[in-house]
């Protein structure tokens, strides 16, 4: 049984772990319940067919404004590919800067996971794209991608494009750890 003044000190003590806890919850709730508009919308990125430029504007509108309150990776990737799908309905003016936006989109995604070799492998496709033609920029990113996950089989045909792409780019040793890569897809 707690008595007499112990009891302030446990409620004081009660009270402040309360308060600590609301003080870190409270920007993840926030930046969560902001997300809650655009989450039918990040189902559909993948599929082409279903994307209404109007809704992906929305995913990003809601998407920025939940990555403001907090730092999660995965509102940064749905701001990233809303922007790469909003630049395949834009004009070649608006393009460009759609594509600078889902760089600094994956960018901020990579500040929270450095290990996910998706980012990595759009940032270096988004590098070529501003660019215009592969750039030894494009390369790092894209060696960056392959050194982190090297049999990520999801990336695997993805990448061969830009290897192919960039490969003169590659120094001798990064062009020997990057043959596996084509051994792998070509026995899938």
């Amino acid at each position: 049984m707690i008595k007499g003044s112990d009891r302030y000190s446990v409620f004081l003590v009660g009270l402040l772990v309360a308060v600590s806890l609301m003080y870190l919850g409270f920007p993840q709730a926030v930046s969560a319940f902001k997300a809650l508009d655009g989450v039918a919308v990040a189902k559909t990125l993948g599929d082409r067919d279903r994307q209404d430029p109007e809704e992906l504007r929305k995913l990003v509108e809601v998407s920025a404004d939940a990555l403001a309150w907090g730092r999660d990776p995965l509102y940064a990737r749905n701001l990233s590919r809303s922007y790469l799908a909003l630049a395949g309905h834009a004009d070649p003016a608006a393009r460009s800067a759609l594509l600078t936006a889902t760089l600094d989109a994956s960018v901020a995604e990579l500040k929270e996971r450095p290990l996910n070799a998706r980012a990595w492998w759009r940032i270096a496709i988004m590098r070529e794209a501003i660019d215009r033609r592969p750039s030894a920029q494009s390369a790092l990113y894209l060696w960056h991608s392959v050194r982190v996950q090297p049999n990520a089989l999801s990336l695997m045909s993805l990448r061969l494009r830009a290897i192919t792409d960039n490969w003169f780019r590659f120094s001798p040793q990064q062009r020997r750890d990057v043959i596996p890569q084509f051994a792998m897809v070509w026995k899938r």
